[in-house]
């Protein structure tokens, strides 16, 4: 019974439309199921398999991915059309493509994240949610101090559900992951942004982190950095 599941070649979902199984979903089953056939050893199910069922390799869905940055030629793009994005995305995005933040830090983002330093330049004061603890404060460009002020302009009259005065709050709250990832998505369908294959290239928020990391190897600074 085990092996035909993991081995069929598509899954219905809630619609009735017939999905492909992937090597990472198939993967991800037999560790679901490993766990489960665990549990059962451990509380004495009379119903456990007496042998092993899932091996190792049976959960490796897919080997290591490399960095993913978006093309240049994207950028550009993106950069031509920015003014047909939401006022919070094309802010957030100017700061994204720079920092290389998460995109739920940047969400999370306060009023008063903008700092200078000794000399004057501006740079950003944020919270890694990821790590639970402050980030190092971090460099930024005019563009980006520019965005975080228009960003404080659209939100001075916004009420502060929070108490936390929130950079991209709205009247509802915060403002959702899940709205940046339609905005891009719909830029990128609308324009359309089309990749080095010719194809309609789909902007992902954490695609940026990937582009800054990859931008700042390229540039010589260390991995471990």
């Amino acid at each position: 019974m085990i092996e035909p599941a993991l081995n069929h070649p598509y899954w219905i979902d809630q619609t009735g439309a017939q999905r492909p199984v992937t090597a990472y979903r198939r993967a991800k089953m037999a560790s679901f199921l490993d766990g489960m056939f665990t549990y059962m050893r451990l509380h004495d199910w009379p119903e456990a398999p007496v042998r092993p069922l899932i091996f190792p390799e049976d959960k490796i869905g897919r080997g290591f991915r490399g960095p993913r940055p978006i093309p240049e030629s994207v950028l550009a793009q993106l950069d031509a059309h920015l003014h047909l994005l939401h006022p919070y995305v094309r802010n957030l995005v100017e700061i994204l493509r720079v920092v290389g933040l998460r995109a739920e830090d940047a969400l999370h983002l306060h009023e008063n994240c903008l700092d200078w330093d000794a000399v004057g330049d501006p740079r950003l004061r944020w919270y890694n949610h990821k790590m639970k603890r402050e980030g190092r404060p971090l460099p930024v460009t005019n563009e980006v101090a520019d965005a975080i002020k228009r960003q404080r302009e659209l939100v001075k009259n916004v009420p502060d559900h929070f108490s936390a005065r929130y950079l991209f709050r709205t009247d509802y709250g915060l403002y959702k992951f899940e709205s940046l990832c339609y905005q891009l998505t719909a830029l990128s369908k609308k324009v359309p942004l089309r990749g080095p294959d010719g194809e309609v290239f789909r902007l992902r928020p954490h695609a940026f982190r990937h582009t800054v990391g990859t931008q700042m190897l390229n540039s010589g600074m260390s991995i471990s950095t």
